[in-house]
């Protein structure tokens, strides 16, 4: 939901709607500033979700605290080795280097279904979600940061990446709701 709601007003900043112009301080601390938020809870979503795949075992909670403490010190790291005096190049950097860690601990979770929970389907598709997402804004930041000529094609990448998720999320969660509502229907209609 927070996606979704950060992206109408990141549309409407982007088609000038709200009087912000995509070249606005206001906008550029907005967008940035949502970047922080949403890469902050995608991060909280994928340890839930790698919590929830390998149960709550003593080397899961361990695990859990190695790899929140490493995805601290990587975006510590991160934010300050990548400073350039042009704010909009550092965050790029900033948000490609927070997308690239994301993909990695997508990649802790799939380790863990894999090991753990072999028939949660629904929860592979949400991570297989997350993974396209992730590694396209990872490879679109990059292009945006590599020349003004990519910068474009970078962030169609972006948004494709997030659409795509969103598919991927939509049709995993409608699988699901698919046979509870059938199950509904035969317990309302009378018994043969």
């Amino acid at each position: 939901m927070v996606v979704f709601l950060s992206s109408v007003v990141e549309m409407a900043a982007f088609l000038n709607l709200s009087g912000w112009t995509p070249s606005s301080a206001d906008y550029a601390s907005y967008y940035w500033g949502n970047e922080v938020i949403i890469q902050t809870l995608g991060f909280l979503l994928m340890l839930s979700l790698i919590r929830r795949a390998m149960g709550a075992s003593a080397s899961s909670r361990v695990l859990l605290v190695v790899l929140v403490l490493l995805v601290v010190a990587l975006s510590g790291v991160s934010v300050l080795t990548s400073r350039s005096p042009n704010p909009a190049r550092w965050m790029t950097v900033v948000a490609r280097n927070l997308s690239f860690f994301s993909a990695l601990l997508n990649l802790v979770l799939w380790g863990a279904l894999v090991r753990f929970r072999q028939g949660d389907s629904q929860l592979l598709m949400v991570s297989a979600g997350i993974g396209v997402e992730t590694t396209g804004k990872a490879v679109g930041h990059s292009l945006r940061f590599l020349s003004r000529a990519t910068a474009p094609a970078g962030t169609l990448l972006n948004v494709v990446s997030h659409l795509l998720c969103l598919s991927i999320w939509l049709w995993a969660f409608w699988r699901v709701r698919e046979p509870v509502l059938s199950l509904a229907k035969r317990q309302e209609s009378p018994a043969d």
